[in-house]
Formats: structure tokens, C-alpha cells, sequence
């Protein structure tokens, strides 16, 4: 009787256990995270991510502009099996066989405790292009001498909270900014007259409401509520310029251009296609291979080109013209998704943009707005 009161005591205890195990799982956990089996059958391809973030207890979520341009959508139809693998080697052979022939492939990263699923250039460019945030300002700038600041008007003060909350209901811009640049200690300028040609004044009302966010993304959700029904010259952005945060329109940042410099040696990498052992997936979708060696996990994939005495000279000489086409694509990749984040339009002959890869150099001659643009597409 002792011995079966234990064995049930023992058994829920393991049960305890695991529960708190998963609630508390980390991401790194949950993506090694063992799935037994899954099986679609022209399942659109949302509902496919969807399933896959009910089986790691991560939100998954997608660039589908950027997968829109390489043949997918929402409802693309996805047919595949796999079986006893960690969750992020289900992803990786999952987005092999998503990924139409011969276009970009695809790729995800983790955000946090979110997977963000776009195209490979994409992945590789976001760390590159977007800027590190700029380092907070000792103090505010001060007035010089015996000067006394004038009296600043009595103006709505929304609630101060504990940590990175702002809570502004119908609060007048003005205000507003000057809240966001006390929490983050740093020197702010609003071009007011610019703002004001888009018809945006200090008086004008925002609600905004967040919590444990950084003073950045506060701006961002400030600026992004005044710019619902602007286009781009005429929206309101802020950037960082000789250590003071500046506000004013995409108009203004659009008049003068810089040039930026990156360093993507890396990214032009292409490995060799070598000969490796092949996992033995059954899939059946828009890039999919049926034709099973067996074995196992591990299927015959050696290659016969070359003959019993090894001479493959003709095959080797076919791999090398294929890794120069490979680095060639990589580099019209690149500049192709750089083009098309900042807009056609933005760059010459219509723009006053240019892009060109030297070595392994990634130079850009952009405006103010175009460099502003490219960083808010990269820094999600």
C-alpha cells in the first residue's frame, strides 16, 4: 500500500515537474524541442507557421513582403512530412521546401521569443544596415552663464510610471516629445515649422499607450500615430545627428545625401556544394524531392560523376562556374532587397540614390530619408 501511495506521489511529482519545465522553457529549449511527426497537405502556408507555433510555444511570424517576392503567400499550399526531428531543423527543411526553384532561399531568426521567417539576404542584411541606438546624453543642454531658462507654460503632464511606461491620452504633441526625451536623457530639436507644413502643430493630440519599451520605440509610436495619413515626404521621423535626437519631415531629410560604407565580406560567402550525408525527409511541396535512397536518415548520396578512379575534371569544372553564379546572384540579392526597401523611386535616375558593391564593400550614396527608411525596415 506504502509503495503504491509512493509510486503515485513520484508520479505526480515528475507530472509537476514537466509542467513547470515547459511553462518555463527557454527559446533555446523549445528549439531543440523534439516533434514527432508532421504532416500537411496543401496547407496554406500562414496555417503552417501557425501549427508551428502551437508545437514550440514561440510566436512565429513573417516578412510576407519579402516572401511575396519571391513566390509566396499567405495562402500558398504546402505539402510535407517529417518526422523525429528538433523544432529547428523542422523549420530549416520546412523552408527548403517552401522555397520555389531557383529564387532566394529562405530563413529565419530568433527575436526574443519570437521566429521571423524572410528571405536569406534579408536575415543577413538586418544586423548590417541597421544602426546601433545611440549612446543617451549625459545631461540636457543647459543654459550658458547666469542666463535663467524662461518659465516654461503650464503644460499636461501624463503619468510617470515606474520603468519605460507612457500612457498619453489626447496628450498635445509638444508635450508629448518633451516626456520621451527626459526618459531617454538625451538633447532633442523639433523642426516645428516643417512638422507644421504637414499640418502638424505642437497642439496636435496623440494617444499612445505602452509599457517596458525603450524611449526609441516610444518615438517611433508617437511619430507613427501623426504619420497614418502622410506618405513618405510628408511624415515625421526623427534620427540622431551629432548626439541630438532631431524631428522633422521626410521632406527636409530628403534634400541632402551622405555616403555609408559596409563591410559584407560574409554575406557574399557561398559554400561548395560538396557531397554530404542527406536526411531523409519525405516532402512533396513546391521544391520537393521524392525519390528516397532509404537507409535510414542517412540515404546513399555519393557521387558517381566522377567515376571508379576518382577524374571529375568536368564536374569540378561545372562546380566553379556554378559558385561564381552563386556569388553574382548573392551580390544582385543584396542590392536588389536594399533598392526595394528604401523604394525604386529613391535611387537614379529618379532618386538621388546609388548602390554598388566594391570587393566586399557595400556603398551607398542615400538621403537622410532614404538611410531613415532603410533602418526602420531593418531594425523590426
Amino acid at each position: 500500500m506504502k509503495l503504491a501511495r509512493w509510486m503515485l506521489v513520484a508520479v505526480a511529482v515528475a507530472v509537476i515537474g514537466a509542467s513547470l519545465w515547459a511553462a518555463e522553457s527557454t527559446p533555446a529549449q523549445s528549439l531543440v524541442k523534439k516533434i514527432d511527426s508532421v504532416s500537411f497537405t496543401k496547407e496554406p502556408l500562414a496555417k503552417v507557421f501557425e501549427k508551428y507555433a502551437q508545437l514550440s510555444g514561440l510566436a512565429v511570424e513573417c516578412d510576407w513582403e519579402a516572401l511575396k517576392a519571391v513566390g509566396l503567400t499567405r495562402e500558398t499550399p504546402v505539402s510535407f512530412k517529417a518526422a523525429n526531428l528538433a523544432f529547428d531543423r523542422l523549420l530549416d527543411a520546412t523552408l527548403v521546401a517552401v522555397a520555389p526553384p531557383k529564387v532566394e532561399p529562405l530563413a529565419w531568426y530568433m527575436d526574443e521569443r519570437v521566429i521571423r521567417v524572410s528571405t536569406q539576404t534579408r536575415v543577413l542584411l538586418k544586423d548590417r544596415l541597421a544602426p546601433a541606438p545611440p549612446a543617451p546624453a549625459a545631461n540636457p543642454a543647459k543654459p550658458e552663464g547666469d542666463a535663467k531658462p524662461e518659465a516654461a507654460a503650464p503644460r499636461p503632464q501624463p503619468p510617470r510610471a515606474a520603468g519605460r511606461e507612457i500612457a498619453f491620452d489626447n496628450t498635445p504633441l509638444k508635450p508629448a516629445l518633451e516626456f520621451v526625451r527626459d526618459l531617454a536623457n538625451v538633447n532633442m530639436h523639433v523642426n516645428w515649422k516643417a512638422l507644421e507644413t504637414s499640418g502638424i502643430s505642437p497642439d496636435t493630440a496623440v494617444t499612445v499607450k505602452a509599457k517596458d519599451i525603450s524611449p526609441g520605440r516610444a518615438l517611433d509610436m508617437v511619430l507613427d500615430q501623426l504619420n497614418a495619413t502622410h506618405d513618405r515626404l510628408s511624415s515625421v521621423y526623427w534620427l540622431v545627428d551629432d548626439g541630438v535626437v532631431e524631428v522633422t519631415t521626410g521632406e527636409v531629410l530628403n534634400r541632402t545625401t551622405k555616403v555609408e560604407v559596409y563591410d559584407i565580406a560574409d554575406l557574399l560567402f557561398v559554400v561548395p556544394n560538396f557531397v554530404g550525408p542527406a536526411i531523409d525527409i519525405s516532402t512533396f511541396g513546391n521544391n520537393s524531392n521524392n525519390n528516397s535512397t532509404g537507409g535510414g536518415m542517412f540515404g546513399n548520396n555519393s557521387n558517381t560523376s566522377g567515376g571508379a578512379n576518382g577524374g571529375g575534371g568536368n564536374a569540378s569544372a561545372t562546380e566553379g562556374q556554378d559558385m561564381v553564379a552563386a556569388r553574382q546572384k548573392m551580390r544582385d540579392d543584396v542590392v536588389a532587397t536594399v533598392k526595394e526597401t528604401i523604394g525604386e523611386d529613391m535611387w537614379a535616375p529618379t532618386g538621388k540614390g546609388s548602390i554598388r558593391i566594391m570587393g566586399t564593400k557595400l556603398v551607398i550614396t542615400q538621403t537622410q530619408l532614404g538611410f531613415k527608411l532603410l533602418e526602420k525596415a531593418f531594425a523590426k
